[in-house]
């Protein structure tokens, strides 16, 4: 790529994709959703450890008698069996009643937002998920849409009412006038009571008509109108698309959360599909989604955006003191899956020779990834460990799967290779720059 193009697909960029970076990462309903998953992420993790618990990946039945893997696994099994309701009782608290806790993320950050009283928000939030995520059963309340199902509509759900909220909040509805002798708190107590009421009713009316008119539930007509974007994004091409375009972004300076925020919701939907299949018994090979937030953080970009991870080997073995030096300060930030350090410090960003293998490589994991996946040969993944676990522990335990560490190995000597022309040619130039700055040293000593 000489300098004429450079500049050509700079302009086209600026042109183009930095609008598109600047209006996501300025957009108020993607900033609430994306902090709202991050602040939800440690709750994702260990509701992911405790179904991890509550099921021994292996049947320990297959191993001969006696032997350490039998003893292990049937020791799993055992202590599974024992504490299983307890278990489970914490994953149905976590995971499957993600869509609750999203609601309740969503409400305060609107809150916070919009400088609303945050109860009275968050209160208007979680009823309205209630009047429309649940039923009456029993005396009591259905939480068939607490987990992923019903994430789409608690989303759309929280923020439709939490708009009709912020509206009657700016308009005074409801406000009431007191003597300064009455507490704030109790003032602000009673000039709630419309709004809220109105909310109320307003999710309770939308609820009952779905249901008359249509013949289904809120959360079974959002599923409906969704499922066709949900398996649309459950492809390599699609997948592949987002990674290239933010990789792209990623090298100019935009952070890839700039491209990649809009479809996280979805990624996230997939994943916890894919929970629930697997409480259910289907085969981790056959689960509903292979294509979902922990696929994106466990098998594509490996090491961070890019596919550093296999790069960072390379440099550890340069010829170029320079380079060798930025792979030993890159080492272990790319073992937890953070590549600032090799993006800034090779540097990778504006690097014309680095720029082919830093936006196809994670194109290259998607595809192998997703057809080994989907030829049965690794296990689909059902659980997330964060985008900064240990790289191939993400991969294992994401799975529940030894053969995702086989594939892991695999697509970090592939990436190796694919870097490696790239790295030679980058290399060369180094060493000759080096050596040119040594001799002008001795010149000048």
């Amino acid at each position: 790529m000489n300098s004429e193009k450079q500049s050509k697909v700079e302009q086209l960029i600026e042109k183009r994709l930095l609008p598109l970076a600047t209006w996501v990462a300025q957009n108020t309903y993607i900033q609430i959703l994306s902090q709202t998953f991050i602040s939800l992420l440690p709750m994702i993790v260990i509701g992911a450890f405790a179904f991890i618990v509550s099921k021994s990946p292996i049947n320990y039945t297959g191993f001969e008698e006696g032997t350490y893997w039998y003893n292990f696994f049937l020791n799993w099994d055992t202590f599974a069996n024992k504490y299983l309701i307890p278990i489970r009782f914490m994953k149905s608290c976590t995971l499957g009643s993600l869509s609750l806790w999203v609601t309740f993320g969503i409400a305060y950050r609107w809150a916070k937002k919009y400088d609303l009283e945050v109860q009275s928000t968050i209160i208007v939030a979680l009823v309205n998920f209630f009047l429309i995520n649940s039923k009456y059963v029993d005396g009591g309340i259905s939480t068939d849409y607490f987990g992923g199902e019903g994430l789409f509509s608690a989303m759309i759900g929280a923020f439709l009412i939490l708009i009709l909220y912020r509206w009657m909040s700016k308009k005074g509805i409801g406000n009431i006038k007191f003597p300064a002798s009455v507490p704030a708190t109790l003032q602000k107590a009673m000039s709630s009571i419309l709004p809220l009421t109105l909310c109320f009713l307003v999710g309770c009316l939308a609820s009952g008509l779905t249901t008359q008119l249509l013949g289904v539930s809120i959360p079974d007509l959002v599923m409906m109108i969704g499922r066709p974007i949900t398996k649309s994004i459950d492809n390599p091409i699609a997948q592949s698309g987002i990674t290239f375009f933010s990789d792209i972004g990623y090298w100019f300076g935009i952070h890839t959360a700039a491209v990649e925020a809009p479809f996280n919701p979805i990624l996230y939907a997939n994943l916890s599909a894919n929970v629930d299949a697997y409480s259910n018994g289907v085969a981790a090979t056959q689960l509903p989604y292979i294509i979902n937030i922990a696929f994106r953080y466990g098998f594509t970009g490996i090491g961070g955006s890019g596919a550093t991870f296999g790069l960072v080997l390379l440099l550890l073995k340069s010829k170029s003191v320079t380079m060798k030096q930025v792979g030993k300060l890159s080492i272990i930030p790319a073992l937890f899956g953070v590549n600032e350090p090799v993006v800034f410090g090779l540097p990778i960003m504006c690097n014309v020779t680095m720029f082919i293998p830093f936006i196809f490589t994670e194109v290259i994991n998607c595809f192998i990834s997703y057809f080994a996946m989907s030829a049965g040969l690794v296990n689909r993944c059902m659980f997330y460990m964060g985008g900064t676990a240990p790289e191939i522990m993400r991969s294992v335990l994401s799975s529940m799967d030894w053969r995702a560490a086989v594939l892991w190995v695999i697509l970090v000597i592939v990436d190796m290779l694919f870097w490696y022309p790239f790295f030679k040619m980058y290399e060369k130039q180094e060493i000759k720059r080096e050596a040119e700055e040594l001799e002008s040293q001795k010149v000048a000593a």
